[in-house]
């Protein structure tokens, strides 16, 4: 059997029936409790040895440079790697000790057999060479309050394409949509990167049935954007985009909707 493509949205909207607010929510305590899960595991298991090879390391509390250092291992002393939290490492020493090493002092230790040992640091050319990146953002759909989660694929330095689902809840309405879009970043090595595309989706209209009384409704839209991301830090990302959307109605003139957005992503 055959569908429109109005008929698939309108399937792709029904499954869509909790809002974006919920399913972030219960996104966020899933990937809590995995993240915790999978740091509880890792804590158990050391994945590579080794070896001191400067005077002493420091081992730190926790992950950063405002924790304190509370032990040091001196050169030729083992540690055993059981996990790496961005450009720190959480060790155990010989003495059962556990805290966090940054990176630049793991680089300067050497394996069991005297070779030196090879991890990547997080930066921006990571950033550059980025192939997925997932979002959240939230802003002004004209004049109603707008949250959304993205989703987007980097097939070179310069053009991604990316789907959005998002909902926006305005007075007398509720509005949802899912797009998709194709951008292209000129100039991607730049600390703050603007970013231009076009794209297209659906927008559906839930009129509060208690303040008026119009049918739902909906709309096939097309969209040109802008937008500008930073590189913040790790694997992080701030972006700040603006849209104007074409609604394709069936009244004699089509309308036209801006909206605001701002948020941050991760990317892999």
């Amino acid at each position: 059997m055959m569908y429109s493509l109005r008929s698939i949205a309108d399937r792709i909207f029904y499954g869509l029936n909790k809002s974006v607010a919920v399913f972030v929510l219960i996104a966020a305590v899933l990937s809590a409790g995995q993240l915790a899960a999978e740091e509880e595991n890792d804590a158990d298991v050391i994945k590579q040895y080794v070896l001191v090879a400067e005077p002493f390391i420091n081992i730190h509390t926790g992950p950063g440079r405002g924790y304190p250092a509370f032990y040091i291992v001196e050169q030729r002393g083992k540690l055993g790697l059981l996990k790496r939290k961005y450009n720190w490492f959480k060790v155990i020493t010989d003495e059962n000790k556990v805290g966090w090493v940054p990176l630049e002092a793991i680089q300067k230790t050497t394996n069991l057999d005297g070779s030196p040992v090879n991890f990547k640091e997080y930066s921006e050319l990571d950033y550059i060479k980025r192939d997925y990146e997932f979002g959240f953002r939230a802003g002004d759909f004209e004049g109603a309050n707008l949250l959304g989660i993205s989703g987007a694929w980097q097939f070179t330095e310069n053009l991604a394409t990316e789907i959005t689902i998002g909902q926006a809840l305005g007075s007398f309405s509720e509005i949802r949509q899912i797009t998709a879009n194709l951008t292209n970043t000129p100039f991607p090595d730049w600390t703050y990167s603007p970013y231009f595309g076009v794209g297209g989706g659906f927008i559906k209209v839930y009129p509060n049935a208690a303040l008026v009384q119009e049918v739902d409704r909906k709309d096939e839209v097309v969209f040109s954007t802008i937008g500008l991301k930073s590189y913040i830090t790790d694997r992080f990302l701030f972006r700040i985009e603006y849209r104007n959307y074409v609604v394709l109605t069936t009244q004699e003139t089509n309308e036209n909707i801006e909206e605001w957005t701002m948020g941050f992503s991760v990317f892999f």
